[in-house]
């Protein structure tokens, strides 16, 4: 699909989630345009891709083999890590969270909250640890960089890096 058009994103990952609907959620999942094949042995994973590329070739669509990878044990996605045993954060996109300074006003809290929300899977009570950044963003409230804002700025930068595994 050309670069550019308007829409085109939303209908491209329609129009993928059509054509790939009988064998999205049990071996395939899909994201834009990214497909990714999990299956539980070398053997089973060639039968997915067969399953897949027949899916595609009906409808006349090819792939870019230069954006392709086949047969991976563990691939980087969307800041997150995706093997066998699960999936785990990116250590590199986690530390230009950690390296973010202290908010200096409501904007830059809602960048921090943007980037560490994506991984607040795996930050236990990520929401009420975040409370006090959140208040800090209400409308007609004054932006003061109080201590409580403080802690649960450097708590979310902490757990962040704690080693954790879905």
């Amino acid at each position: 699909m050309p670069f550019g058009l308007s829409g085109a994103a939303p209908n491209f990952q329609k129009a993928i989630d059509i054509i790939l609907k009988p064998v999205i959620g049990k071996f395939v999942s899909v994201y834009m345009d990214d497909v990714i094949i999990s299956s539980p042995s070398f053997t089973q994973h060639v039968k997915h891709l067969k399953e897949v590329f027949r899916l595609l070739h009906e409808l006349g669509l090819t792939l870019n083999k230069d954006k392709c990878k086949f047969g991976c044990e563990e691939i980087k996605y969307l800041g997150l890590i995706i093997n066998k045993e699960g999936i785990k954060t990116d250590e590199t996109k986690v530390q230009a969270i950690v390296e973010m300074k202290p908010p200096h006003n409501s904007k830059e809290v809602s960048k921090f909250l943007g980037m560490s929300q994506w991984y607040a899977k795996f930050i236990k009570n990520y929401a009420d640890i975040c409370e006090p950044l959140y208040n800090l963003k209400r409308k007609l409230k004054r932006f003061i960089w109080s201590i409580e804002a403080q802690k649960a700025f450097d708590a979310v930068k902490v757990a962040i890096t704690k080693k954790r595994q879905f």
